[in-house]
């Protein structure tokens, strides 16, 4: 199965939320793959598991260390999707939300390195897209 892409954006939301009061404390996440990413979807939660491999900055988290972590989040949400994380490759069919897949895929090349404000763009495009609205979790076939 592969998550919906409105489904998949709530979960990018959160993690990005996530980093940016992460980042904003000098704490940098670093396991971000989808084996340590909790979903509850009846709540909407998205939870990071394990934080044994964060690192904790004096002053600030480095930029591409916060780079590297929101890289981490968009490659675990382009995969939920059933993107290819090394192309960026999305093999169904796509219209206006090809512009989702496409930030995405920005995120996960490291173009961003302040999540609080890929959050703001993010759900900018997102209602766009698709309103702001609770929407179920879905999966759709592969």
């Amino acid at each position: 199965l592969r998550v919906s892409l409105a489904s998949s954006a709530w979960v990018m939301g959160r993690l990005l939320k996530l980093l940016g009061f992460a980042h904003g404390e000098g704490i940098a996440v670093k396991a971000l793959g989808g084996g340590n990413i909790l979903l509850e979807p009846a709540r909407h939660f998205a939870l990071v598991f394990d934080w044994s491999s964060a690192m904790t900055y004096q002053i600030e988290v480095p930029i591409a260390v916060r780079k590297n972590d929101i890289a981490g989040a968009a490659n675990t949400v382009l995969a939920a999707i059933g993107a290819d994380i090394e192309t960026g490759n999305f093999p169904y069919e796509l219209g206006e939300d090809a512009a989702y897949v496409d930030l995405l895929w920005r995120l996960a090349n490291r173009r961003e390195g302040n999540a609080l404000r890929a959050h703001g763009q993010f759900y900018e495009l997102v209602e766009q897209l698709w309103g702001r609205k609770f929407t179920p979790f879905q999966t759709l076939p592969l």
